[in-house]
């Protein structure tokens, strides 16, 4: 399937503003698009990711699924803990919880968007919110999702991204 303009059903998927049909249409997108033996072969050796999850085991799962495939990882569990690892080196992409206990990542997600920092956002709560301003993700899936195909996601927009 070709990426760009008319990828959705009946149009293109407003991007600051995910809906029901657009949640629908990225998880469609996401079983169209990654086919899990080619994405499990493709490697992200040299890549430094950020995991935003406030579960740990959760973090731990999508950590250990990047790292397999060569992926360097840090893994924050709040807001501030992951502004820290922002500031102290360089990211080639970022996994984002949107609901980190009662915070939401938007301070995270505004400060990828600004350093042009791809990144994904995953939530169990993604047909109730709204992006705000200066949140631009490539894609957001929604929980429960296995980290196998969040990694295998990640995969492919950092490849399509190089």
């Amino acid at each position: 399937m070709q990426r760009g303009a008319g990828r959705f059903p009946g149009g293109t998927c407003p991007a600051r503003r995910p809906t029901a049909a657009c949640n629908e249409s990225r998880r469609q997108r996401l079983v169209l698009h990654v086919d899990n033996q080619t994405s499990s072969m493709l490697s992200l050796a040299g890549c430094r990711v950020l995991v935003l999850e406030d579960e740990p085991l959760v973090a731990f799962d999508y950590a250990d699924e990047l790292e397999a495939r060569g992926a360097h990882t840090d893994v924050a569990h709040d807001v501030d803990a992951a502004l820290r690892s922002l500031s102290e080196g360089p990211f080639h992409f970022a996994i984002l919880d949107v609901n980190i206990g009662t915070d939401l990542s938007w301070p995270v997600a505004i400060s990828m968007t600004r350093k042009g920092i791809p990144y994904l956002l995953v939530s169990g709560f993604a047909r109730r919110w709204r992006l705000p301003p200066g949140v631009e993700p490539q894609d957001c899936l929604e929980k429960p999702i296995g980290a196998h195909h969040v990694a295998n996601r990640v995969t492919e927009l950092v490849k399509f991204a190089g």
